[in-house]
C-alpha cells in the first residue's frame, strides 16, 4: 500500500469527500488529489493537519508515517565527483 492508497482510504473510512477534507485544511483540491495518487508527500507540519483532519489514532499515525516515508525521494549522500 502507498501512503496515496493509504490517505484516500483513511478519508473514505471517516466519511469525508475530497472536497470537504480540503476546505478543512485549507489546501487546493488538486493538491490533495496528487497526495492520493501518490504524486505528492505533505512537509511533516501539513502532514500533522491532515491526520488530525483524517482523526488518526497514535498506531495509525505510526503507519501513515512509515508510509510517507517510503513515499519520501531519497536523497544521495555525499559529494558528487
Amino acid at each position: 500500500m502507498t501512503f496515496g492508497e493509504y490517505v484516500t482510504g483513511r478519508r473514505e473510512a471517516a466519511g469525508l469527500t475530497r472536497e470537504a477534507l480540503t476546505a478543512s485544511l485549507g489546501w487546493s483540491s488538486t493538491y490533495i488529489l496528487h497526495v492520493e495518487a501518490g504524486r505528492r508527500v505533505p512537509a511533516y507540519g501539513e502532514m500533522d493537519r491532515l491526520l488530525r483532519a483524517l482523526g488518526l489514532s497514535l498506531d495509525e499515525w505510526g503507519e501513515a508515517m512509515r508510509l510517507a516515508g517510503e513515499a519520501r525521494p531519497k536523497r544521495a549522500r555525499g559529494r558528487a565527483a
